[in-house]
């Protein structure tokens, strides 16, 4: 029909409201329940290409018609990929929800994240764990995600601001998505992490981290996800991020999920780009002109990294470009995180 992919664009950009603390959040790429309405009404007036004005009564008669039409079929697709992924899920998403009821103690549908963390420790906790299959490493991975949603919204973690269960359930789902096919693999590196950390530090240095990879059996685990030894190596100093040469199992497991799911990865890059941007002294300019970005990103170093996680190496002096879209000739380290999130999130064709 005459309404195609840029109409769901101009219908998204016309139904949003601007708020001030947009540049901190992912809020530019949500809508708000009362923006979807008007994003729906966008929708029909693009979709039927009205060029007149026209009343109440038939707008509403349009909309009806659309929903009617479109509605029923839209409901029934969301509501068949939700039932086959609780489905998938629904032992996790039980003892989740068990845990969360225990650590609920007031009955408010809301809990701290370090409250939660805390009774996934519990001895009981960690038996119902070993019964849904679920890794200890897993568990720090879905605390991290989290924490770093919570960090999104503007709030202190240490604070102890609350979450809810759905939050837990949808950020565990996405977790357990981007690890599918791997969790052997992971299981499997965790029951031999221990024996590998000679010194007993809870973490491997580098040499350590090679001798396990680099073991026959762990060798055929990988290869039958998919991966060799050498892509996990090649991210060692990307998981690294303290710099100290080690590694803890919970940034091996993470290291999966970078090779395995874009949009994860792209999180890590953007986290790449900031270490790299505040380690080249980049950071005590404030913004950036063109050349400067060139120098601290568009550097064989950068891209090393970056293609380590399978991210698409980008033309750096074209990006500037896009990202400068109020022509001042200078950027943020906040326009170029979230345009570089956006990016590497929409880009299909990954670099290897």
């Amino acid at each position: 029909e005459k309404f195609g992919h840029r109409d769901i664009g101009t219908s998204f950009a016309l139904a949003k409201e601007l708020q001030a603390d947009e540049a901190n959040s992912t809020r530019h790429m949500e809508l708000s329940w009362s923006e979807f309405l008007v994003a729906l009404a966008a929708v029909v007036k693009l979709k039927t290409r009205l060029d007149i004005d026209i009343d109440e009564v038939e707008f509403a008669e349009l909309l009806d018609e659309f929903f009617v039409e479109h509605m029923e079929d839209a409901y029934a697709s969301l509501s068949t990929a939700s039932h086959k992924r609780v489905h998938e899920h629904a032992a996790t998403l039980e003892f989740l929800e068990t845990v969360f009821s225990q650590a609920d103690v007031k009955n408010k549908g809301l809990v701290s994240l370090r409250t939660l963390s805390q009774y996934f420790k519990h001895p009981e906790i960690k038996n119902d764990m070993a019964r849904c299959k679920l890794t200890n490493s897993e568990i720090a991975l879905l605390v991290k995600m989290l924490g770093e949603s919570i960090a999104n919204r503007g709030f202190d973690v240490l604070a102890g601001d609350n979450i809810t269960l759905q939050e837990v359930c949808a950020t565990m789902v996405q977790l357990k998505d981007a690890l599918k096919g791997t969790e052997r693999a992971i299981a499997y590196i965790e029951k031999s992490f221990d024996e590998f950390d000679d010194d007993g530090s809870g973490t491997l240095d580098i040499d350590e981290f090679q001798a396990l990879i680099s073991e026959p059996a762990m060798i055929r685990r990988l290869q039958s996800v998919g991966m060799g030894g050498d892509e996990l190596e090649k991210i060692f100093d990307i998981l690294d991020e303290d710099g100290i040469g080690s590694v803890s199992m919970d940034q091996v497991a993470e290291g999966f999920m970078c090779l395995r799911d874009t949009g994860f990865a792209a999180k890590r890059g953007v986290k790449l780009l900031y270490r790299h941007y505040c380690a080249s002294g980049a950071a005590s300019q404030g913004e950036l002109n063109k050349e400067d970005l060139l120098a601290t990103f568009a550097v064989p170093a950068m891209a090393e990294q970056l293609l380590a996680i399978r991210l698409k190496i980008p033309d750096w002096g074209t990006m500037f470009e896009e990202l400068d879209v109020d022509g001042s000739g200078d950027l943020s380290w906040e326009e170029i995180g979230d345009g570089m999130l956006t990016f590497w999130q929409s880009t299909a064709d990954v670099n290897h």
